[in-house]
């Protein structure tokens, strides 16, 4: 009759199954060999191998993407270049820029801001862009600026804006 087993040693071989496998009476004597001077368990072996393993396919994988999506990478970053700086062109009275999130609540203009962008090859940089006095939003079409690095390119212009706008909600 079998013992039973605890709860415990039950979750312990479910979360760590036996692995079992038939090798060549020579191969099984080189990985004693090799396991013997360091005393390291055969699972840790395992691991370590399979870790280095994962690191040269994932190596191998970003440097096929970077080959492949580098130069279309680099092309959309020229394009959101280009973007930004027609909308800095814009001239305010004429075509105030709004926020997209805002505007049907109230007239909220974006102001200048600066916030850190992660590039397509992995460095940071200062990057400008829009943000809006009322409700925070940030122009930022593919993700890549980090929401609370951004800062306003004039603060007390910014509070300004703000303060005109909340008296003016007030009459």
């Amino acid at each position: 009759m079998a013992k039973k087993k605890s709860p415990s040693r039950k979750k312990y071989d479910e979360e760590n199954p036996i692995l079992g496998i038939r090798v060549p009476k020579a191969l099984k004597e080189r990985f004693e060999r090799h396991l013997a001077p360091s005393k390291q368990a055969p699972a840790t072996f395992l691991k370590s191998i399979l870790d280095k393993e994962q690191a040269v396919i994932d190596e191998r994988v970003n440097s096929c993407v970077k080959q492949r999506f580098g130069a279309f990478s680099k092309r959309i970053e020229e394009i959101d270049n280009l973007m930004f700086r027609l909308l800095l062109t814009f001239d305010e009275k004429n075509i105030p820029s709004l926020c997209p999130k805002c505007e049907n609540k109230g007239d909220y203009r974006l102001l200048l801001a600066w916030g850190v962008r992660i590039r397509h090859d992995g460095k940071s940089e200062e990057y400008p862009t829009w943000k809006c006095l009322h409700c925070g939003w940030i122009y930022d079409i593919y993700g890549t600026i980090d929401p609370a690095s951004v800062k306003w390119d004039d603060t007390e212009a910014a509070l300004a804006e703000l303060r005109k706008k909340l008296s003016e909600k007030k009459r």
